[in-house]
């Protein structure tokens, strides 16, 4: 920043400033403007959006609008920038050295307001002090961090997945396997063994009709045996009646002697039967078996998901060190911590001075070498003269400007009063209060 030129911006009633090409120790009592002479320059770049959603609040009471106008750089690479604000909007002009316009765009990738102050740096939690360096030394991890999310979320189907299964497994208790049975097979062999049994009982009763049939013929004899004596002459006729009637009785009684060796015993289906009246009961306990080994099975499934991408997510965690480790980092002596943060030779971060912070991001920022090279430090008054005076030789090596905020008023720094910059030879006739 080459120069800036304030009016009727918060309590700054005018201020027209030439900073040093270094280092610029803003000095002056609280109230005094030290920091919205900071404010300022932001509002100019950032504009509108850096505002918030009431920017005429920033004009100065008793004034109609507010004038930021900065010029960055010089010569042909000078960068002009002027910014009202009035009661109704915000209004920019910014333009080349060659006159060609700059859009609010351009601008805005000149500054990120997070990283210009250095003190807001100091508050990073451990992963945003991690972020930051990575950023600067162009570490890039995104890709295996968004895969690791996505793992992430996976996992967390996966868990809920698997403690469902285990409920619906624990809902079963502890079954012994039971085997279903087919309870029309059952019948069919039920059916089967019915009609042998018919069969069987046609058979016998086949017999007894020819054992009925022999009684008869026993009974014919007899009668033709007893009229023998009275009819002499029908002997022979009965006689060949009687061979007749022995040879039928021979062969029924082979037939039946036959018959009988066929058949077999009559089976019993009671058994059977009890199977059918048994069988749903059985199924349903089958049924419930099979669930219970489904379920099971599916809760080993969820459980071998749940530990194969506990493994990816490791290997993702992995490769986000393999990258990290292998990448050059800015400085050497700096290493990172997932609990604590930055580690700056064996000291975290967190641990350090605010002095001893505020040096080292400022170093770390350099090293992001941002577009405008301009770096804020709010709490200068907690910097040491020693540290206060590296940062001085680290201004002028890195050729980078600083903008440091004192309370004390210091010789030589450019001290804020009521609003306004205390010229060169000024005096301060004010009565102290008692």
């Amino acid at each position: 920043m080459t120069g800036m030129k304030i009016e009727g911006y918060k309590n700054i009633s005018f201020v027209e400033l030439v900073p040093d090409s270094h280092m610029n120790l803003v000095s002056g009592k609280n109230g005094a403007g030290k920091s919205s002479l900071i404010e300022a320059m932001i509002d100019a770049i950032k504009g509108k959006t850096e505002m918030g959603k009431r920017p005429q609040r920033k004009i100065q009471r008793g004034k109609e609008k507010a004038i930021i106008e900065v010029t960055l750089g010089e010569g042909d690479e000078a960068l002009k920038i002027k910014r009202t604000i009035t009661q109704k909007d915000v209004y920019l002009k910014a333009e080349r050295a060659d006159g060609k316009p700059v859009s609010q765009t351009d601008l805005d990738k000149l500054l990120d307001s997070s990283t210009i102050n250095i003190t807001k740096l100091l508050h990073l939690d451990p992963k945003g002090q991690i972020d930051f360096v990575k950023k600067v030394a162009g570490i890039d991890t995104s890709e295996v961090e968004e895969k690791y999310k996505e793992l992430f979320a996976e996992r967390t189907v996966l868990n809920r997945v698997a403690k469902e299964a285990k409920s619906s497994v624990k809902g079963y208790g502890d079954l012994d396997e039971v085997k279903s049975v087919s309870l029309s097979d059952l019948l069919s062999q039920i059916e089967v063994i019915e009609k042998d049994n018919r069969d069987i009982r046609r058979e016998r009763a086949a017999i007894d009709a020819l054992r009925a049939s022999e009684a008869e013929d026993e009974s014919a004899i007899e009668k033709a045996q007893a009229t023998i004596d009275h009819y002499t002459e029908a002997i022979k006729s009965l006689k060949k009646e009687i061979e007749i009637k022995d040879a039928q009785i021979e062969k029924r009684n082979t037939e039946a002697a036959n018959r009988e060796k066929k058949i077999s015993k009559e089976k019993s289906v009671t058994t059977l039967r009890e199977q059918v009246n048994d069988a749903e009961t059985i199924n349903q306990k089958a049924q419930a078996y099979d669930m219970f080994v489904k379920a099971r099975e599916g809760a080993a499934d969820a459980e071998n998901a749940v530990v194969s991408i506990n493994k990816k997510m490791d290997k993702a965690l992995t490769d986000r060190e393999k990258i990290i480790s292998e990448s050059k980092l800015p400085f050497k002596n700096v290493e990172f911590d997932k609990e604590l943060g930055l580690i700056i030779a064996g000291i975290p971060f967190n641990d350090m001075s605010t002095a001893q912070q505020i040096k080292i991001m400022s170093r770390i920022y350099i090293e992001s070498n941002p577009q405008l090279q301009v770096i804020y430090i709010k709490d200068g008054s907690l910097l040491d003269p020693d540290t206060l005076a590296q940062i001085s030789g680290m201004s002028e090596l890195k050729d980078y400007q600083f903008l440091v905020e004192i309370v004390e008023e210091v010789e030589g720094s450019i001290i804020m009063r009521e609003g306004g910059i205390l010229g060169d030879g000024a005096t301060d006739d004010r009565e102290e209060l008692s």
